[in-house]
Protein backbone atom coordinates (compact mmCIF):
# COMPACT_ATOMS: atom_id res chain seq x y z
CA UNK A 1 0.00 0.00 0.00
CA UNK A 2 1.11 3.51 -0.34
CA UNK A 3 1.74 6.25 2.36
CA UNK A 4 2.58 10.31 1.89
CA UNK A 5 5.42 10.88 3.28
CA UNK A 6 5.76 14.99 4.33
CA UNK A 7 9.48 15.65 4.48
CA UNK A 8 10.32 18.11 7.75
CA UNK A 9 9.31 21.42 7.74
CA UNK A 10 6.62 24.12 7.48
CA UNK A 11 5.52 22.88 4.22
CA UNK A 12 3.24 19.97 2.56
CA UNK A 13 6.54 18.97 0.71
CA UNK A 14 5.52 15.11 0.16
CA UNK A 15 5.66 11.85 -1.59
CA UNK A 16 3.81 8.92 -2.32
CA UNK A 17 5.92 5.96 -1.38
CA UNK A 18 5.03 2.43 -1.60
CA UNK A 19 5.55 0.07 1.93
CA UNK A 20 4.57 -3.36 3.05
CA UNK A 21 1.91 -4.05 5.07
CA UNK A 22 3.35 -5.21 8.31
CA UNK A 23 6.36 -3.31 7.92
CA UNK A 24 5.30 -0.11 7.13
CA UNK A 25 7.27 2.72 8.96
CA UNK A 26 5.00 4.44 12.23
CA UNK A 27 2.23 6.23 10.58
CA UNK A 28 -1.20 8.01 11.06
CA UNK A 29 -4.69 7.39 9.34
CA UNK A 30 -6.91 10.42 8.77
CA UNK A 31 -10.72 9.83 8.65
CA UNK A 32 -12.76 12.80 7.04
CA UNK A 33 -15.87 13.02 4.86
CA UNK A 34 -14.75 13.49 1.00
CA UNK A 35 -16.43 16.67 0.58
CA UNK A 36 -17.51 18.19 -2.26
CA UNK A 37 -16.58 17.28 -5.71
CA UNK A 38 -15.35 20.66 -6.59
CA UNK A 39 -13.14 21.19 -3.56
CA UNK A 40 -9.91 20.34 -4.86
CA UNK A 41 -6.42 21.74 -4.49
CA UNK A 42 -3.34 21.38 -6.33
CA UNK A 43 -0.19 20.14 -4.36
CA UNK A 44 3.46 20.58 -5.82
CA UNK A 45 5.37 16.72 -5.57
CA UNK A 46 9.42 18.23 -4.84
CA UNK A 47 10.66 15.34 -6.32
CA UNK A 48 9.26 16.00 -9.86
CA UNK A 49 7.66 19.76 -9.26
CA UNK A 50 4.15 18.71 -10.86
CA UNK A 51 1.57 19.62 -9.12
CA UNK A 52 -1.20 17.03 -8.17
CA UNK A 53 -4.93 17.86 -7.92
CA UNK A 54 -6.43 16.47 -4.41
CA UNK A 55 -9.44 16.84 -2.04
CA UNK A 56 -9.40 19.60 -0.01
CA UNK A 57 -9.86 18.23 2.92
CA UNK A 58 -7.65 15.38 3.45
CA UNK A 59 -5.07 18.45 1.97
CA UNK A 60 -6.80 20.69 4.89
CA UNK A 61 -6.19 17.71 7.33
CA UNK A 62 -2.69 17.44 6.32
CA UNK A 63 -1.87 21.31 6.59
CA UNK A 64 -3.62 21.70 10.54
CA UNK A 65 -1.44 18.38 11.67
CA UNK A 66 1.55 19.80 10.57
CA UNK A 67 1.03 23.15 12.40
CA UNK A 68 -0.52 21.73 15.31
CA UNK A 69 1.87 18.72 16.12
CA UNK A 70 5.63 16.96 16.25
CA UNK A 71 5.68 16.29 12.51
CA UNK A 72 6.91 19.15 11.48
CA UNK A 73 10.34 18.82 12.62
CA UNK A 74 10.85 14.93 11.43
CA UNK A 75 9.48 13.54 8.14
CA UNK A 76 5.88 11.98 8.36
CA UNK A 77 3.68 8.88 7.23
CA UNK A 78 -0.28 9.87 6.62
CA UNK A 79 -2.47 6.98 4.79
CA UNK A 80 -5.74 8.83 4.05
CA UNK A 81 -7.63 7.21 0.89
CA UNK A 82 -8.34 9.74 -1.05
CA UNK A 83 -4.56 10.31 -1.56
CA UNK A 84 -3.22 6.82 -1.02
CA UNK A 85 -4.85 5.11 -3.42
CA UNK A 86 -5.93 5.23 -7.24
CA UNK A 87 -9.31 6.09 -7.35
CA UNK A 88 -9.56 6.20 -11.10
CA UNK A 89 -7.90 2.08 -10.83
CA UNK A 90 -11.15 0.09 -9.61
CA UNK A 91 -9.20 -2.93 -8.99
CA UNK A 92 -7.02 -1.08 -7.32
CA UNK A 93 -9.69 0.57 -5.18
CA UNK A 94 -11.27 -2.98 -4.19
CA UNK A 95 -8.03 -4.44 -3.16
CA UNK A 96 -7.68 -1.53 -1.08
CA UNK A 97 -10.57 -1.59 0.39
CA UNK A 98 -10.09 -4.72 1.56
CA UNK A 99 -7.36 -3.71 3.73
CA UNK A 100 -8.54 -0.83 5.01
CA UNK A 101 -9.42 -2.53 8.30
CA UNK A 102 -5.66 -3.44 8.96
CA UNK A 103 -4.48 -0.32 7.76
CA UNK A 104 -6.32 2.25 10.21
CA UNK A 105 -5.96 -0.69 12.80
CA UNK A 106 -1.88 -0.91 12.32
CA UNK A 107 -1.94 3.01 12.68
CA UNK A 108 -0.55 4.63 15.33
CA UNK A 109 -3.14 7.51 15.71
CA UNK A 110 -6.29 7.92 13.77
CA UNK A 111 -6.97 11.49 13.45
CA UNK A 112 -10.47 12.48 12.83
CA UNK A 113 -11.18 15.51 10.60
CA UNK A 114 -14.85 16.93 11.34
CA UNK A 115 -14.39 20.39 9.29
CA UNK A 116 -12.80 23.85 9.87
CA UNK A 117 -14.04 25.47 13.20
CA UNK A 118 -17.71 26.56 12.70
CA UNK A 119 -20.82 26.93 14.72
CA UNK A 120 -18.82 27.00 18.17
CA UNK A 121 -17.36 23.35 17.78
CA UNK A 122 -14.42 24.19 19.64
CA UNK A 123 -16.77 24.88 22.45
CA UNK A 124 -18.42 21.52 21.69
CA UNK A 125 -15.38 19.93 21.77
CA UNK A 126 -14.03 21.23 25.29
CA UNK A 127 -17.41 20.32 26.89
CA UNK A 128 -17.24 16.62 25.06
CA UNK A 129 -13.73 16.16 26.57
CA UNK A 130 -15.39 17.55 30.35
CA UNK A 131 -18.54 14.94 29.78
CA UNK A 132 -15.97 12.22 29.38
CA UNK A 133 -13.64 13.20 32.35
CA UNK A 134 -17.17 13.22 34.31
CA UNK A 135 -18.06 9.94 33.30
CA UNK A 136 -14.84 8.78 33.46
CA UNK A 137 -15.70 9.48 37.56
CA UNK A 138 -19.04 8.08 37.52
CA UNK A 139 -17.53 4.55 36.22
CA UNK A 140 -14.59 4.78 38.86
CA UNK A 141 -17.10 5.88 41.55
CA UNK A 142 -19.57 3.22 40.62
CA UNK A 143 -16.87 0.68 40.51
CA UNK A 144 -15.00 1.71 43.94
CA UNK A 145 -18.78 1.01 45.20
CA UNK A 146 -18.92 -2.45 43.66
CA UNK A 147 -16.08 -3.17 45.08
CA UNK A 148 -16.79 -2.18 48.71
CA UNK A 149 -20.29 -4.11 48.25
CA UNK A 150 -18.44 -7.75 47.98
CA UNK A 151 -19.47 -9.77 51.22
CA UNK A 152 -16.25 -9.54 52.98
CA UNK A 153 -16.81 -5.58 53.22
CA UNK A 154 -20.12 -6.63 55.64
CA UNK A 155 -18.80 -9.22 57.97
CA UNK A 156 -18.51 -8.11 61.44
CA UNK A 157 -15.38 -8.60 62.45
CA UNK A 158 -13.75 -6.79 59.34
CA UNK A 159 -13.15 -3.68 61.97
CA UNK A 160 -11.47 -6.05 64.10
CA UNK A 161 -9.16 -7.93 61.56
Amino acid sequence: FRLLRFLPGDTLDCELVHVLMGSAPIYYALSYAWGSAEAYENILWPENGLAVRMPCNPVTLCRNLRIGAHIREQEAYIWADAICINQHDLSERGAQVLLMTQIYSDATMVAIWLGEHADDSILAVEKLIEIATHLVELITWQAIFKLLDRPWFTRAWIVQE
